[in-house]
């Protein structure tokens, strides 16, 4: 339980994310590293299982992106392979089996953003990549909240300003959600 939001920004991307690790029963700590990184030319915020945000951040290998090849096409072909193999190497993925035991696909526990070259992608559990047509995006159990107070913010020039007013409504609105928060803007 989370709350990790995004926005586009020209040609940037930030990303914005709170502390809080709370477990099924609702019991919560604040989490001692930051959900909000930067990996390679990526830049993450991941809701979910820990040891997913010490992989993308700590083990991960980001593909150099070939000249040519478009940035969706760089993200299907190279980046979430990646992602998917550094997911599955360090035990944070497992595979969906049908009765017959054939593997249907693999999956990871929660979800998160990336911002790449100017553009915020969400990465679903079954690594399914979308990005928004509204320029801003967020996941976790405070989605719907950030979502919203994004929606409401969308004339506010300072993208920062809007993650960080998103969070502040989710925290306040969702019991999973607490700062400190964090928000980053990708580097070049």
């Amino acid at each position: 339980m989370t709350c990790i939001c995004g926005v586009e920004s020209g040609n940037k991307v930030f990303i914005g994310g709170d502390s809080a690790l709370t477990s099924g029963d609702l019991s919560q700590r604040s989490y001692g590293e930051d959900k909000v990184f930067q990996t390679g030319s990526v830049l993450f915020g991941v809701c979910g299982l820990p040891k997913v945000i010490t992989a993308l951040r700590d083990v991960l290998e980001v593909p150099k992106h070939p000249r040519g090849l478009d940035d969706r096409k760089f993200i299907s072909k190279l980046l979430i392979p990646a992602i998917k193999s550094c997911l599955w190497d360090t035990g944070c993925s497992n595979t969906k089996e049908e009765s017959e035991g054939d593997r249907v696909g693999e999956f990871f526990e929660g979800a998160f953003l990336m911002g790449y070259r100017g553009k915020l992608y969400r990465v679903e559990s079954n690594f399914q990549t979308i990005t928004s047509a509204y320029g801003f995006d967020a996941v976790g159990s405070g989605e719907d909240i950030a979502i919203g107070s994004l929606h409401a913010s969308i004339k506010e020039k300072n993208a920062k300003k809007r993650c960080l007013q998103a969070l502040e409504a989710s925290a306040i609105n969702n019991a999973g959600v607490r700062p400190p928060f964090v928000v980053l803007e990708s580097k070049k």
